[in-house]
């Protein structure tokens, strides 16, 4: 294990991701070391109680791994870890947070030294990306690779936050670049083993339309179309449509009279993401020019379901069109 070794060691937080590779990697370190390991649950009482008395019987030291630890004897927790014998290590794998009031808190986890403690939480809402990308850098950093943070963010938006699907992102790359003999990530070797990497510019085609620049539309559009494998019309209808709907479903709520609170709980949507990304565009842009601008989207894509030949073209029309027509209030 990297970390010092303390006779019980919990990981706990709603970052599942780093939490379970967190207990993986002490599994697998305890495994180079020679332990034995095993798995006990927490209300198991008797089989815990086991394998600390039966450390004295094996040659091999011993991993516990001790699932639903909310359960277990904390007493004998306690006991354990103040006779401060390493030779049987209890692993506490707690899924989510820990509640402040249980007795695992109160009685044990609270009173445990830094180090001894790992709570892995994932960040608010409102702070996801910046965290993803941070740890983009850090994952490809902890391959052995270079990875700017602007290339990890552009990473970021095209698979998005989830750090389970960045982590295998980063970990393809790096096997291109070991094939390449190079310790650097460019643009074009995300490229290559990312199939959708590029397409990011629809977030900033989306925040170009709810500004309503038409330069900056037709610019990210572009953009768009030169980056993407194939024709780009149906996923950045989708995209931009359903952005357009939520726009569309605010302005109507708003122009009714509807409270910030009272449309994020009907929209189902989280009250920040809805004050700083729907509702100024949408009382900017207002309901009727919405409401055309989401049926113009919907046309292109019918149309191009039905074998227009520049389905494209007809996307670019309508997004400037709409503009247009909303600056001038119609």
């Amino acid at each position: 294990m990297k970390h010092k070794t303390f006779p019980v060691m919990a990981f706990s937080g709603t970052e599942e991701f780093l939490r379970v590779r967190a207990v993986r990697d002490a599994i697998n370190g305890a495994l180079k070391q020679g332990r034995d390991v095993t798995d006990v649950k927490g209300e198991d009482h008797e089989a815990l109680q086991g394998c600390l008395s039966g450390g004295f019987l094996f040659s091999n030291e011993q991993l516990v791994v001790v699932s639903d630890p909310v359960q277990a004897d904390i007493d004998l927790l306690n006991r354990h870890f103040a006779s401060g014998d390493t030779s049987v290590v209890l692993i506490l794998d707690h899924e989510g947070a820990i509640k402040k009031n249980t007795k695992l808190w109160k009685n044990f986890l609270a009173k445990l030294p830094k180090g001894a403690h790992f709570d892995l939480e994932a960040p608010p809402f409102y702070k996801r990306e910046e965290y993803a990308v941070a740890f983009t850098v850090g994952e490809a950093k902890r391959l052995g690779k270079g990875l700017s943070k602007e290339l990890a963010g552009l990473l970021v938006r095209t698979v998005g936050p989830d750090l389970g699907v960045l982590s295998f992102e980063v970990l393809k790359v790096s096997y291109l670049l070991d094939s390449l003999g190079l310790d650097t990530v460019g643009r074009d070797h995300l490229t290559r083993t990312v199939g959708t990497f590029g397409i990011v510019d629809v977030d900033k085609l989306i925040t170009a339309l709810g500004e309503a620049q038409v330069g900056a539309v037709l610019q990210r559009m572009n953009s768009i179309r030169l980056g993407y494998d194939g024709d780009p019309t149906i996923m950045v209808c989708g995209k931009v449509g359903n952005r357009v709907l939520k726009w569309m479903q605010a302005a109507s709520m708003d122009e009714k009279g509807a409270s910030a609170e009272e449309m994020a709980q009907l929209l189902d949507l989280n009250p920040y993401y809805l004050q700083k990304e729907i509702l100024p565009v949408a009382r900017v842009w207002k309901k009727k020019p919405l409401m055309r601008l989401f049926h113009n989207i919907v046309s292109v894509e019918k149309g191009l379901k039905n074998g227009h030949c520049n389905p494209w073209t007809e996307l670019e029309v309508a997004l400037v069109g709409s503009i247009h027509l909303a600056r001038r209030g119609r």
